[in-house]
């Protein structure tokens, strides 16, 4: 897929399969969509001046992208958002506004300082009105890409045309997310693909430096995307098969009486404890006796929670019974 200088979209060069089709987006017509979509919650990480990380959610819809309904302020909002001071470090920045390249042009750079390499150098800040406008039209257009497709695209449309001071990176990861949940038709997502880039980190910037340097052929790009989109999805399961794991097991064993050491030793468990919890190392994590401990334990493996585990010598360790493999559901 390519995005081509004078070109009315991108093109599909290539697929998984190595034949060439076609996937284009119109040119600006001003063609709008009626919104069918409701609103969701899209999570993203934000970082303050004080380099704390906490969690911004975005009140984000389809409506909210529509030119003649402030898309551009929405943006601007969410960009003040997650520079409530109006600094980005010690740095003071342009907040709810395009950037203006009144301190050159814009780059993405990496390195140490005496030997900086400009990864990318982003559009003029004259251009960004127009620009900005036309990718706003896109997104809210009938434009043919698979919605997965759009998704990525919008992503790396975004994060090329860099409109803001600071905080592109997550703004996109924030449109892109948008996007997936138009796809998935639900307000409700167990996955977090902005999660998964933000764990890939290094790798993100590398395809996208490399498709931005480029040809602006968004093949390898959208390829990444989709598998780091796999990757979300893949971790949501394991982490739901916990979840669920854990209520199956509560579920089970409600109504057993127990103390509160002894809830807190289960959870422990349930967490997936690092090693072979015997009752000598219970007694330092719960600061009880050994003989409370012992007894904790014993109480427990009595009502059928847990059982002893094979090999256990004179400190004979403990783990929660499998519902799974006993049996039980």
């Amino acid at each position: 897929m390519r995005f081509g200088e004078g070109s009315s979209g991108w093109v599909m060069v290539g697929n998984a399969g190595g034949s060439a089709r076609g996937i284009g987006f119109p040119p600006d017509t001003g063609g709008l969509e009626s919104s069918q979509y409701p609103p969701v919650l899209t999570p993203i990480l934000t970082k303050g001046t004080t380099n704390a990380i906490s969690g911004m959610y975005f009140a984000c819809s389809q409506s909210s992208w529509h030119p003649r309904r402030g898309a551009a302020a929405r943006l601007f909002r969410w960009h003040a958002a997650l520079f409530p001071t109006g600094r980005s470090g010690m740095e003071t920045i342009r907040v709810g506004k395009w950037r203006d390249d009144a301190q050159g042009p814009m780059q993405v750079v990496s390195g140490p300082v005496h030997r900086r390499n400009v990864r990318y150098e982003a559009p003029p800040a004259a251009r960004l009105k127009v620009e900005t406008k036309r990718f706003i039209e896109w997104a809210n257009g009938a434009t043919g890409e698979p919605a997965l497709i759009k998704s990525g695209i919008a992503h790396l449309w975004f994060a090329t045309l860099h409109p803001f001071d600071d905080g592109n990176g997550r703004i996109a990861c924030a449109v892109g997310d948008l996007f997936l949940a138009r796809a998935d038709g639900s307000a409700q997502r167990f996955y977090s693909v902005s999660g998964e880039i933000a764990r890939a980190r290094a790798a993100c910037c590398d395809v996208l430096e490399r498709t931005q340097k480029g040809t602006l052929d968004a093949t390898e790009w959208l390829a990444w995307f989709l598998e780091t989109l796999r990757h979300a999805i893949e971790r949501a399961q394991s982490s739901l098969d916990v979840v669920l794991s854990r209520a199956r097991f509560w579920q089970r064993w409600a109504g057993t009486p127990m103390n509160e050491r002894q809830a807190k030793l289960v959870n422990r468990l349930l967490d997936g404890f690092d090693g072979r919890l015997t009752s000598s190392r219970w007694a330092t994590i719960a600061g009880c006796s050994a003989d409370t401990a012992l007894r904790d334990i014993t109480e427990l493996i009595g009502h059928g929670l847990l059982r002893r585990m094979p090999g256990g010598g004179r400190s004979t360790a403990c783990e929660v019974v499998d519902l799974r493999t006993s049996g039980e559901t």
